[in-house]
């Protein structure tokens, strides 16, 4: 918020120029276009406002951040036209001020001669839409939106040119010179945005193109290996045809030994043929007389039908007939209850109303009753009165005669009064002392008791206590989170150190190898493709648990996670699955070597060849070949130094491995011990538990810190929770500190002030006893009745005023019982009128409600007859029904037969269908005996045999065939399709390199158009802000070129002085890099020139370093071009004050913080 000095005024540090200058700086503008004034109504911060730009060509709306600039900027682009919005407005309605319904801009526009009025609205909830008003319009007229921008576009003006319209962060891309965020703005602003977005498109392109190759080629690649898995199925369908070939030859032979039986089987099935289709006719004749008895009865059926529809159609107009004259008589039952009711109510009406005239007579005599008494009683007390004023009026006659008497008597008396009463004031006070003291005294046995309890305070009864509380709790919240840090990493390790316990006990109890994920997907692979393969080794082999660690030193997880095939088309399909799941493991093919058994030998510590100690799962002897293959000459021994017995004494060629894993090896010329890696020991049960048992030791010792550490935790939180209730109870103990020191000063002052009082009583009493004798002597010097005559004088006027107000009190109740017997004479008239209305009301109540019924008799007796009518239409319905069910039931026996009947006829044609494919059939064999067997049988190419060695050869064939039921025709299929779809594959691999070969080409050329476009615009910008730079005479030069790849292209900007060569923009100072910044944004006005031109936020020309220099190029910019140009600054230099025309100053003012316009106050500093 911005206070009314800083309204009012701007202080400025002038300069030596005289603001005459800023006159000669413009030339005449070559278009007369320029924006006169901008009115906001409740748009953004502003509630109703107008910017008066006048003629100015140069404009500095100036004010502190959250004014109100933006709002103009944003109004200005809104009423011209522009869509964008910041990420601040998302919607339409986000213009509108809070509160408020719309919003509105309304924009002067000067052309030449013509002056354009352009407004446009924004309403909740609905689209913005344009008014406008031109030179000779009386009023607003609305318009549409592509007409606007037509005018507008006329006007030269493009709202969303960036180089024209800059807003603020496009100025921070322009003012930090930013290689990448430069290049995007440059890249919007002169409209190659969208060529670059096809090019990152076509990238992606080329990518998917490619992708899609290698998906194509790994596709081809799976193709060829299922044609090579499916080679040996083919050859074993070859084999299977040969059979089959065989088999059809034999059935030939058969059908030529049982040619007679088969002509005997053709002449029977005829006669049976012929015997069915008799049985057959008859079928049929009983079904069509069946038919006609059918459709007889179902006429029969439907006329019954129509009758009942007839009936039920007039028995639904009785029934509607029937609820119609029942809802009659429920709504008069209904408004009889109701006029009932309402009787009802009005008698209620009636009785109460008669009760209330009565209660009210009732009062009205009470009242009367009462007025007379008081009225009784005002005269008695108008007599009293009168008594008092005569006995008065004696009594003062008869004391004037002594009356100096009487004033000394009654001086005496009021001196002795106002005595008594201050001593009885001081007695009061020493009373109210005497209880504050008992208070004080609990408040300070309280606070003892307090302080008794926290004698920690007692130690250091100050607020350094406090700090040192402070300190002790942050000390004991630092070691809690790092308690609570040491926990939960503890947790963690814990957390691991369970899993790997509980996958070794699982391995343990099962006794099974745990393998790795790879070699897992390895397995699962081969026993899905059924490949003749054996592994892993592992799984093979039994042994001591104490071999383990000299098993794996030996063999090697990689030979231990191997497998064995049987030929060399497995081992290459393994092979490449193995590279396909990265499998840490070999592939061995075995040899058709027999195996050679181990030399024999015998020395102290050596267990045997490690060969010889390994079982091997059914003596499998091609896992047995690939042992002894890798540790043929490796012997076992207990320890190191029996090793090297071995090697000294025996001469032992081989190596030597202890059951710890560390290994000797016998070379040529030199022995050797491996370096000894780390073993997992995860090969037999005997280190998986181990293992196990130095998890559950780990786990242990976890558990133990966890719960030494939880229980320091504890005790911290203990500690803590006692520093907290210390540190909430320490302002409270240092009050009551402080309080008990205030009660002891206190209760000092209460003594000393009672004691006080008490002297003051004991000398006020012995005045009282002084002042006694004293009236005494003067009833001695008088009349014995003249004091008691003086005292009744005194008594008789409060005795009047008593009477008086008595008096007062009972004209009072008069007045007030005469008012409330008016107000009852007043309410019983009332009621007595409502009484007679209410009965009037009853009384035609009443007559409507006897009337009622005549009508409701009428109603009843058509319901009656209703009823009989339904009834009887009901019975008829029945006697249809029931005959209409008869013929239904006769119908249905009829049915029955005649599905027996269709039954029998489908089963006599199923039979007749069967005989004759059986005849069709036997006729065909017989046919073929005739003409393609017997000749070969006549030219004794068929040899004739015996039926019984005919079967025995079928039955040989049919034993061989079992073996090839996994093989059939649809492997040819496939094969084809396998063929067919590498051969498209094939064509499509062309056709997709062609593809990426167009294009990269599309890429290469749209990449150099790009490229082209941009550098001519970068080299036109560059050469214009060198002009600036000598227009202006500062010596400095810079380049502007493209640096980086396509995808995060960026303008790599280098500048220097004369003298320099040129430097990166990282290397310049920061005002060198502003002056470039400041060339930089003028120019881009002249890449895409703009009758307007406004500036948000531009920081770069609030730099004083170079504010000489930003006069100079405004100046020179100003001069070159005919444009307005506005700029929106938190603040400004004195330079530019000097150059612009007008400055405008925004600000938020009131409650609301509205934003407001107002002209700045300029003061010149001497």
């Amino acid at each position: 918020m911005v206070n009314k000095e800083q309204r009012d005024e701007i202080n400025l540090a002038g300069q030596s120029r005289s603001q005459n200058k800023k006159s000669d700086i413009y030339k005449e503008q070559k278009g007369k276009i320029f924006i006169k004034k901008v009115i906001l109504e409740n748009f953004l911060s502003f509630q109703k406002d107008e910017v008066d730009f006048g003629n100015a060509k140069f404009v500095i709306i100036v004010g502190p951040n959250w004014s109100g600039k933006t709002s103009v900027f944003q109004a200005i682009k809104f009423v011209l036209g522009s869509n964008e919005r910041d990420d601040r407005y998302t919607k339409w309605s986000s213009f509108i001020r809070d509160g408020q319904n719309h919003a509105m801009v309304e924009i002067h526009i000067q052309r030449n001669e013509d002056l354009i009025q352009i407004r446009r609205f924004v309403i909740k909830g609905q689209s913005p839409f344009y008014k406008i008003k031109r030179k000779n319009d009386t009023e607003f007229r609305k318009i549409q939106a592509n007409e606007i921008q037509k005018e507008i576009m006329d006007l030269n003006i493009n709202p969303d040119n960036q180089f024209a319209f800059v807003s603020q962060g496009k100025i921070d891309s322009i003012k930090n010179l930013k290689p990448f965020e430069l290049c995007s703005f440059l890249e919007e602003g002169i409209g190659l945005s969208s060529l670059r977005q096809e090019i990152l498109q076509q990238k992606k392109n080329v990518i998917t193109l490619r992708n899609d190759l290698r998906v194509l080629i790994s596709r081809k690649n799976t193709l060829n290996i299922s044609l090579e898995l499916i080679t040996p199925k083919l050859i074993r369908l070859e084999q299977k045809n040969l059979l089959l070939k065989s088999r059809k030859k034999y059935q030939d032979e058969l059908l030529w030994a049982n040619r007679e039986k088969l002509k005997k089987e053709i002449q029977n099935n005829a006669k049976n043929i012929e015997s069915l289709l008799r049985v057959i006719e008859g079928i049929k004749k009983k079904k069509t007389k069946y038919d006609k008895e059918i459709e007889d009865l179902n006429d029969k059926i439907s006329t019954e039908d129509q009758n009942i529809k007839i009936l039920i159609k007039t028995l639904g107009e009785l029934s509607y007939k029937q609820k119609d004259l029942i809802s009659k008589i429920q709504n008069w039952q209904n408004e009889k209850k109701f006029a009932k009711q309402e009787l009802d109510v009005l008698s209620k009406k009636l009785g109460e109303s008669e009760k209330v005239i009565i209660n009210f007579e009732k009062q009205k005599e009470r009242f009367e009753s009462d007025s007379q008494k008081i009225k009784k009683e005002i005269k008695i007390l108008d007599k009293k009165v009168q008594n008092l004023i005569i006995e008065q009026n004696q009594l003062v006659k008869k004391i004037k005669r002594n009356k100096e008497l009487i004033d000394e008597y009654n001086k005496i008396v009021n001196e002795k009064t106002e005595t008594l009463s201050k001593i009885q004031d001081n007695e009061k006070t020493i009373a109210l002392i005497n209880n504050e003291i008992n208070q004080l005294f609990q408040s300070f046995r309280d606070i003892e008791h307090k302080m008794e309890k926290n004698k920690w305070f007692l130690e250091n009864p100050s607020k350094n206590l406090l700090q040192e509380l402070d300190k002790e709790l942050k000390k004991s919240s630092l070691r809690i989170f790092e308690i609570d840090s040491e926990i939960k990493r503890m947790e963690i390790v814990k957390a691991k150190q369970i899993n790997k316990l509980k996958l070794l006990q699982s391995s343990l109890r099962e006794r099974k190898v745990i393998l790795p994920s790879s070699i897992s997907i390895l397995k699962d692979e081969i026993s899905k493709r059924e490949l003749q393969a054996k592994g892993p080794l592992i799984t093979y082999l039994k042994y001591d648990d104490a071999l383990s660690y000299a098993i794996e030193s030996v063999l090697g997880e990689k030979l231990l996670y191997s497998f064995v095939t049987k030929d060399w088309n497995t081992l290459t399909l393994l092979k490449r699955l193995k590279e396909k799941y990265g499998a840490y493991c070999n592939i061995y093919l075995t040899k058709k070597l027999n195996v050679t058994p181990l030399a024999k030998i015998s020395a102290e510590g050596a267990l045997g060849y490690l060969a010889n100690l390994i079982e091997i799962v059914k003596n499998d002897i091609d896992i047995k070949k690939v042992i002894l293959s890798k540790v043929k000459n490796c012997l076992v021994v207990k320890d190191y130094h029996a090793g090297r017995e071995i090697y000294n004494k025996l001469n032992f060629k081989g190596k030597c491995v202890t059951l710890a894993g560390e290994q000797i090896i016998s070379y040529k010329y030199v022995y050797e011990t491996p370096y000894l890696k780390r073993l997992k020991g995860l090969f037999s049960a005997v280190t998986q538990k181990e293992q196990s048992n130095v998890l559950e030791s780990e786990l242990k010792s976890l558990n133990n810190s966890i719960s030494e550490l939880r229980v320091e935790q504890s005790g911290l939180d203990n500690i803590q929770k006692e520093v907290f209730k210390k540190k909430e109870s320490f302002n409270d103990l240092l009050y009551n500190f402080n309080q008990k020191q205030r009660i002891t000063t206190k209760k000092n002052q209460l003594y000393k002030q009672m004691h006080d009082l008490e002297e003051e009583n004991s000398f006020l009493l012995n005045t009282i006893k002084k002042l006694e004798l004293k009236i005494n002597d003067l009833k001695a010097q008088s009349d014995p009745n003249f004091f008691k005559w003086n005292d009744r004088v005194n008594e008789i006027p409060n005795e009047l005023t008593m009477l008086s107000s008595e008096k007062k009190k009972w004209d009072l109740k008069l007045d007030e019982s005469s008012d409330i017997l008016r107000e009852v004479k007043e309410e019983l008239n009332s009621q007595k009128n409502i009484f007679n209305i209410v009965k009037i009301e009853y009384e035609k109540r009443q007559e409507s409600f006897q009337k009622a019924d005549k009508t409701a008799f009428e109603t009843y007796r058509q319901l009656g007859v209703t009823k009989d009518n339904i009834e009887k239409i009901e019975s008829d319905i029945s006697q249809l029904n029931e005959i209409k069910e008869q013929f239904q039931n006769k119908k249905s026996e009829i049915e029955k037969n005649n599905i027996q009947i269709i039954l029998n006829l489908e089963h006599e044609n199923i039979k007749l269908h069967t005989l004759n494919q059986d005849s069709e059939s036997k006729r065909r064999d017989f046919e073929r005996i005739e003409t393609e067997i017997g000749p070969l049988i006549s030219k004794q190419i068929m040899e004739i045999r015996s039926i019984e060695d005919i079967n025995e050869d079928l039955s040989n064939i049919d034993k061989k065939l079992i073996k090839y039921l996994d093989v059939d025709d649809l492997l040819l299929v496939e094969k084809d399709q396998i063929l067919t779809s590498l051969k498209e594959i094939g064509k499509n691999q062309n056709s997709l390199q062609q593809d990426i070969n167009a294009a990269i080409k599309t890429e290469n050329k749209l990449e150099k158009t790009y490229y082209d476009k941009f550098s001519i615009i970068l080299e036109n910008l560059q050469t214009k802000i060198n002009q600036k730079f000598k227009h202006s005479q500062v010596k400095s030069y810079c380049s502007l070129k493209l640096t980086g790849n396509f995808e995060n292209l960026g303008i790599d900007i280098k500048a220097a002085t004369s003298k320099d060569q040129l430097k990166s923009f990282t290397a310049l100072s920061g005002g060198q890099v502003s002056l470039i910044s400041i060339c930089l944004i003028l120019s881009l006005q002249e890449i895409k020139p703009s009758p307007l031109c406004m500036l948000d936020e531009a920081g770069m020309f609030l730099d004083e370093k170079n504010s000489e220099v930003a006069y100079q190029l405004i100046k020179s910019t100003l001069e070159q071009n005919p444009i307005q140009m506005f700029m929106f600054l938190p603040k400004s230099s004195s330079s530019l004050f000097l150059l612009a025309e007008k400055i405008i100053g925004i600000a938020r003012v009131g409650k609301n913080e509205i934003s407001m316009v107002f002209k700045p106050k300029l003061i010149r500093k001497k």
